[in-house]
């Protein structure tokens, strides 16, 4: 069985892990550069205020240092390593791992710093590498995986799993309150049971909205629904959450990083808001896109979708960046403040997208589609040329 997918061809392959490796080099000559600046303006400032705190910290060059040492140059290196080494693996389990170490890295560090005493922390020089791990080093080995997978397409199966539980189980950590925990599971199942049980019923309007001199096809080269198909589906889910929680939350005046609980609470109303909205598209788009149906029109061969509104696809990655950038903004100049709570945000939303997704992946998304098959006609073609061969019966008089 082939670890990636696409990859026919040896020295296709291999040419792709040249691509990722070189890549992966470039970030790391680029966090040698920029250490090379955050030495030299380190210097500047030492000689140009000889060590004068106070007047250090009102220099703009303090802050780019700062950056630079906190999260530019920690990104650029542990990005850097990460791409190498995603390019040297053979083996799916070690992927999975790799893809699932973000998780875990930052529920434990948060629960480790409270527990260890303070003494402690100074005395071995931990507060640095839990700040490194915490700030940089985790954005840089989400750098280094979405680089690395961009080019790099591997062919899960069981080895799904990994990916999901930690993706539930990771950020669950973070809550101290066991009554937090199962809200936030919840949230997630309630999100499930409400597509599960109207998304036929949506189905049925898609179906009702066919003209009479359109047919539904479907391509043969859609067999339904895969496993990589989950993580697409639940960055998606992600990404609309965030956009809408990030509005809610500015009516709450923003939040402090480590109020798990009131945040949980915005995101409990932007699932309300999101499943208003995205049960006319996300569940049923997802349907129909997993098995290829499309509505033609046989005399002229025009096909379009068949889902008439994909809202929550069309909006997500803009109404994502746009609250990060927004709440980044209303940070500063608290950056690594700004950075925490939007990690925050990101992972109490996570298990509960998750939990939902997955639930519908597994246990709804198939019936449905035995449902729409029975409900409707559905030509099966190989290409569009096909349809001109089809046979339509004549409408009933």
């Amino acid at each position: 069985m082939k670890i990636f997918k696409n990859t026919d061809h040896s020295d296709t392959h291999m040419d792709i892990l040249k691509k990722v490796r070189l890549i992966g080099l470039v970030f790391l000559v680029l966090s040698g550069v920029l250490y090379i600046l955050d030495y030299k303006f380190t210097l500047d400032l030492g000689f140009r205020y000889s060590n004068r705190l106070s007047e250090i910290l009102k220099d703009p060059l303090y802050w780019v240092t700062h950056s630079l040492e906190s999260y530019a140059i920690p990104i650029t290196l542990v990005a850097g390593l990460t791409i190498i080494l995603l390019s040297f693996l053979r083996s799916r389990l070690l992927y999975a791992v790799l893809y699932s170490l973000p998780l875990w890295i930052y529920p434990i560090i948060t629960r480790v710093w409270s527990l260890i005493p303070e003494e402690i922390m100074g005395q071995y020089h931990l507060y640095y590498l839990l700040d490194f791990l915490s700030h940089g080093g985790i954005l840089g080995v989400l750098t280094g995986i979405f680089i690395a997978g961009y080019f790099i397409k591997v062919n899960f199966q069981k080895e799904i799993w990994i990916i999901l539980s930690s993706m539930i189980l990771g950020p669950l950590i973070l809550c101290y309150n066991f009554v937090v925990v199962l809200r936030i599971i919840g949230v997630g199942i309630g999100t499930w049971l409400v597509w599960h049980f109207l998304t036929p019923l949506v189905m049925k309007l898609e179906i009702r909205g066919v003209k009479e001199d359109e047919i539904v096809i479907k391509f043969s080269d859609f067999k339904g629904p895969r496993d990589e198909d989950i993580l697409r589906w639940i960055t998606i889910l992600i990404a609309f959450s965030y956009g809408i929680a990030s509005i809610i939350a500015t009516f709450y005046h923003v939040l402090e990083p480590s109020e798990i609980e009131q945040t949980l609470e915005i995101i409990i109303y932007s699932h309300v808001v999101m499943l208003a909205l995205s049960i006319f598209a996300v569940p049923v788009k997802w349907l129909l896109d997993s098995y290829g149906l499309r509505l033609v029109d046989p005399k002229t061969l025009k096909m379009e979708p068949m889902e008439k509104i994909a809202l929550v696809e069309e909006t997500s990655t803009a109404l994502f960046l746009i609250s990060i950038f927004t709440d980044i903004y209303e940070q500063l100049p608290n950056f690594s403040q700004a950075i925490t709570l939007t990690y925050t945000m990101f992972l109490t939303i996570l298990p509960s997208a998750t939990i939902a997704v997955s639930l519908y992946y597994f246990s709804s998304i198939r019936r449905h589609w035995k449902k729409l098959r029975w409900s409707m006609t559905i030509f099966e073609v190989k290409s569009l040329r096909d349809v001109l061969n089809i046979k339509i019966p004549p409408p009933p008089s």
